[in-house]
């Protein structure tokens, strides 16, 4: 299809393939949005890493993700109204990861859902990615390329029609992750349009006291994005110290480490 995008003077159509975000941002008006950050022990990280090429750090987080909001269904629902103000909760918690790719020569973020992540492994999680990561870049974008086609008020209708399915949260994911670790990017707040939204920063080099002593260690910034509708900050900052302790287990201070003190 023809490109959308025109220049009539100074003014540029938006790109044909932005077109779902426009729809998603309509869509998400009203929310309420508060941020907050975590710091993780990233040693438990780099040493699954280090022992299975298979388990990056987005899919070790994925994972995390799955399993902590398992155990917190609060954090794993959606917020409706439908005349009355409601609260879904879901069973599964379904994680909407974002991907940087390029479509027609333009980078954009395209987004896709691992469904019931609570029960799939890190290694899984890998393969889930590159296979999706490559499905996008090659066109398939799945139902957001329908916003390609489609005008947008139009869009926006479906869009709006969609959020309301049974089974939209398979779709728009109960919980989103998104990443800007591959930048210099230590801490940035992501609105996924779901409850809560997880952003990945860039690892850093950092020093820890450890009995008295100083102790390098490696951190990895989590940024967490709640929907005050749905959950008041308390909870939100249970779940994300929550997610720290999941992503450190085995993570305690080794003699290995402890011998590179500052």
């Amino acid at each position: 299809m023809t490109s959308l995008v025109r220049m009539v003077g100074g003014l540029r159509v938006v790109p044909n393939h932005r077109w779902h975000t426009l729809a998603f941002l309509a869509g998400s008006s009203g929310r309420s949005p508060v941020y907050l950050g975590v710091e993780v022990d990233a040693s438990a990280i780099l040493a699954r890493q280090s022992e299975s090429a298979g388990c990056s750090v987005v899919a070790q987080v994925v994972a995390a993700v799955g399993t902590v909001w398992a155990r917190h269904p609060e954090a794993n629902s959606s917020f409706e109204s439908l005349g009355l103000p409601l609260v879904v909760r879901h069973r599964d918690v379904d994680v909407k990861l974002a991907f940087d790719v390029s479509v027609d020569g333009t980078r954009t973020v395209q987004s896709a859902v691992l469904p019931a992540a609570q029960s799939i492994s890190p290694a899984a999680i890998t393969e889930w990615i590159t296979d999706t990561r490559e499905r996008l870049e090659s066109g398939d974008r799945g139902p957001a390329q329908a916003f390609r086609f489609l005008p947008g008020v139009v869009g926006r209708a479906v869009f709006d029609i969609a959020t309301f399915l049974p089974w939209s949260h398979r779709a728009l994911g109960t919980v989103a992750v998104t990443s800007l670790g591959h930048r210099p990017i230590r801490h940035f707040y992501s609105d996924g349009g779901t409850t809560m939204t997880v952003g990945i920063g860039r690892m850093i080099d950092s020093v820890a006291l450890v009995d008295d002593r100083a102790v390098d260690r490696t951190i990895l910034p989590l940024s967490l994005t709640f929907d005050h509708r749905v959950i008041d900050g308390a909870l939100a900052a249970e779940v994300a110290a929550d997610l720290a302790s999941e992503l450190e287990m085995s993570g305690s201070t080794t003699a290995a480490e402890l011998e590179r003190i500052v």
